[in-house]
């Protein structure tokens, strides 16, 4: 504590004596007056000693997909690395309408995003160009961007450069949206009541409201209630699902390829239940436009089978044929006897994505399209899985379900490791694209990465030790510092 916050206090307490000349109506509005002033200076102060007791480092944003831009976030951990306090974000690349910091193009560096004083941000989706700040555990978000149909829910379509706060009647718990265009976008948002509102793009009845009218105001999905999670596709065009307490799972919105799960491919403008699926755990939806529009949905059931519904052209699915389906059926399903066998991570994708699985044991299985590789020493495309695992025993893999995809993948034992389509971006310290996994060119103690400002052939790849922040790729509008095909430091603010 300071000395003039000190002082401070002890002026207030020093008032406080004084009242025993004022009559008692006087007293207890005085003592209403100076306890939420004591409770406001005191928690300033709280605050102020974490920041100065506990290390600051950097965070990636990795629930946001901006054009050519990098979203981090400098925070407060403690002892055990849990985060004790969300900081200030900070966003390269962009534009006027994209950067949320009223800024046009920079050619390299990062600008801050303004957020009010003592708002704790945990976390950012969206992208390619609307954004959602979501306030810890708060009935707020704060907004900005291109507003496309009114995605940003603020009651008008103009573009937003600044954040602006959206409140709803309880805490917000989740929040999905997603697109690879900026013209399109649609957000929907879960409360903590179990109540789920959208905004936006509607065209295909995504909002679950029943018609296809676009909305700039956020709306209620009056159909479905008691909701504990949430799930939209990987592009604007999409579906949605949501898990009530149940154990039910509804989906509604864009139908393609039979991706709903539903028995028909017609697009469905309310949530309608999903029959034949318990035990969900996790749901993935993944859209695209290639030639026309393609969808696929899986879903985790219990700790140890993916199943899956829609395209299956380049054997997505992973079945013996390439056709598609418009019910769920089993994808994979790991056998064994110890808990080693259960599933960590699962990825999946539609037309010209590669799919992957991996168990607690590190584990790894690969199949799909395959065109830029599975990983592995398998040849061709269009590859079931084989019961063929990966060499390398992965702890998590990372990619974007988009075209030229790339894959990146940390081994058990902290090992960094690159394939697919590279635009220098592989980390392996040249332009080729490889069909088999290849050591990163990484700095010492790397703590996180991800892979960022991903659209058509562009794409970096992004690392930090906590302290510094790494990125290789091609450059585009200030998206990262320059040109390179190792991880090179990139210019931040001072820890």
């Amino acid at each position: 504590m300071t000395e003039n916050q000190y002082n401070e206090l002890k002026n207030k307490f020093e008032e406080l004596l004084s009242l025993k000349n004022s009559s008692l109506e006087e007293n207890t509005q005085i003592l209403e007056a100076y306890t939420n002033a004591l409770k406001g200076d005191l928690q300033a102060f709280i605050t102020a000693f974490e920041k100065s007791h506990h290390p600051k480092s950097i965070r990636l944003l990795k629930n946001v997909n901006a054009y050519r831009s990098i979203f981090y976030q400098e925070v407060y951990r403690g002892i055990d690395g849990a985060i004790q306090t969300y900081g200030d974000i900070f966003i390269s690349g962009g534009d006027l309408n994209r950067s949320g910091s009223g800024r046009g193009v920079i050619t390299s560096g990062f600008s801050r995003l303004p957020i009010p004083l003592g708002v704790e941000i945990e976390d950012v989706i969206g992208g390619h160009a609307n954004f959602y700040a979501q306030v810890k555990d708060s009935a707020s978000m704060y907004v900005w961007g291109n507003n496309s149909q009114g995605c940003l829910g603020l009651g008008h379509n103009l573009v937003v450069p600044i954040p602006k706060e959206v409140k709803f009647r309880a805490k917000i718990k989740k929040i999905a949206s997603k697109s690879y265009a900026s013209s399109y976008q649609f957000a929907l948002v879960l409360l903590e009541d179990g109540s789920v509102w959208g905004a936006g793009r509607n065209s295909e009845g995504e909002l679950g409201i029943g018609n296809t009218i676009d909305s700039n105001r956020f709306v209620q999905i009056s159909t479905i209630s008691d909701i504990v999670d949430i799930w939209v596709g990987s592009d604007y065009v999409s579906g949605a699902f949501a898990l009530d307490r149940t154990g039910k799972l509804y989906a509604w919105g864009w139908n393609g390829n039979g991706c709903l799960g539903l028995g028909h491919s017609d697009s469905v403008l309310k949530p309608t239940l999903v029959s034949g699926l318990e035990g969900v755990s996790g749901v993935y939806h993944y859209t695209k436009n290639d030639s026309g529009w393609r969808g696929n949905t899986f879903v985790q059931k219990g700790k140890r089978e993916i199943w899956g519904c829609g395209y299956n052209g380049q054997r997505q699915l992973n079945q013996s044929d390439l056709n598609d389906r418009n019910a769920f059926i089993k994808v994979i399903s790991i056998s064994g006897s110890s808990d080693g066998a259960d599933i960590v991570q699962f990825i999946g994708g539609t037309c010209y994505n590669t799919c992957f699985l991996i168990d607690k044991a590190g584990d790894t299985w690969s199949w799909g399209w395959g065109g830029y590789g599975f990983g592995d020493n398998r040849s061709g495309n269009n590859l079931n899985d084989g019961n063929n695992k990966s060499s390398i025993k992965f702890a998590y893999i990372q990619t974007q379900p988009y075209n030229y995809q790339a894959f990146y993948g940390k081994d058990i034992e902290g090992n960094l490791w690159s394939f697919g389509y590279n635009n220098n971006s592989l980390g392996t310290g040249h332009n080729d694209n490889i069909r088999t996994f290849e050591k990163i060119q990484i700095p010492q103690n790397i703590e996180d990465f991800m892979l960022a400002s991903v659209y058509e052939a562009e794409r970096a790849f992004v690392a930090t030790d906590g302290k510094r922040l790494y990125a290789c790729g091609s450059a585009y509008d200030g998206n990262i510092d320059y040109t390179t095909n190792v991880p090179q430091p990139q210019k931040i603010t001072q820890l």
